[in-house]
């Protein structure tokens, strides 16, 4: 199991080592399986299909490569064409929006830069500095995903503009610790008026709201790895491949109980651990 390698490293060592010995990079591919999960289980409240979201993520490191890279395989296995899936994907990072004929240094951040015709789609003018409230407006996406490391990158107007295009915006604020986190779900349930469907990667307390009951899933890893990693084991597997994270991600969003759902707990408790990694 790689985990903790600088970006710079770890897609490198992923794909050089992941055909000869059975290994996965946890942050890379665990992440995004418990994040996939999230959005699955969202989808049980929304009643839509995977190959109808868009995408929108602040954060084009390991964590955001990863579960986008989930995301298309879970369009994709759902009847999504690749042009729909280009057009249902967006990013950021530290130095603005990505997208096709700009300087992109790293390797696995191309893969996440927007095409200049689904802009000119979109009416996005990539000769402008473009900020996530321009793409929020012109893309109207339905899920939000943050992995930056920096408090507050989830604005009030990110959200509330968000939540002006979607019933029930899927926000997740995946940063940890809690200082980090792009916003609160707190927050992000008071700017949706109590409509957003949260899970967080640091843990936080149920929020009550208008006198009703939010119950705030941690998307954490430790409902993947330890299960793919014996299931790799039991089964023998030669190669972890990414179609094994989607199966642990569905099975994940399968663990989450009606009762549980509707409080919009997108992921089990953890004191669910030993039989969610049982199932996966």
């Amino acid at each position: 199991q790689w985990e903790d390698f600088h970006e710079d490293r770890a897609f490198t060592l992923l794909e050089r080592y992941r055909r000869r010995l059975p290994s996965f990079n946890d942050d890379i591919q665990g992440t995004a399986s418990v994040t996939v999960a999230g959005m699955l289980a969202a989808l049980r409240v929304t009643k839509e299909r995977m190959s109808e979201q868009r995408i929108l993520f602040l954060g084009a490191g390991e964590a955001c490569t990863g579960i986008a890279r989930l995301s298309a395989l879970a369009m994709r296995a759902d009847g999504a064409n690749e042009s729909t899936i280009r057009r249902a994907l967006a990013a950021f990072d530290s130095r603005g929006f990505l997208h096709e004929g700009m300087t992109i240094d790293e390797p696995h951040k191309k893969e996440l830069a927007l095409p200049l015709d689904v802009m000119k789609e979109y009416g996005l003018d990539p000769s402008k500095n473009l900020t996530p409230v321009d793409l929020v407006r012109a893309m109207k996406p339905t899920m939000l995903v943050g992995a930056t490391a920096k408090a507050g990158t989830f604005t009030r107007e990110i959200v509330e503009e968000m939540g002006r295009h979607v019933a029930r915006p899927v926000v997740l604020p995946l940063s940890n610790p809690t200082s980090k986190t792009e916003c609160t779900p707190e927050d992000a349930l008071r700017w949706t008026k109590g409509r957003a469907l949260v899970a967080t990667g640091s843990p936080f307390d149920d929020v009550v709201l208008d006198g009703r009951r939010h119950v705030i899933g941690q998307a954490n890893n430790v409902f993947i790895f330890p299960g793919v990693g014996m299931g790799a084991i039991l089964s023998g597997l030669r190669v972890v491949d990414d179609t094994v994270f989607l199966v642990a991600a569905r099975t994940l969003a399968g663990c989450v109980d009606e009762a549980r759902l509707a409080h919009g707990a997108l992921v089990p408790d953890v004191s669910e651990l030993r039989a969610v990694s049982a199932r996966v």
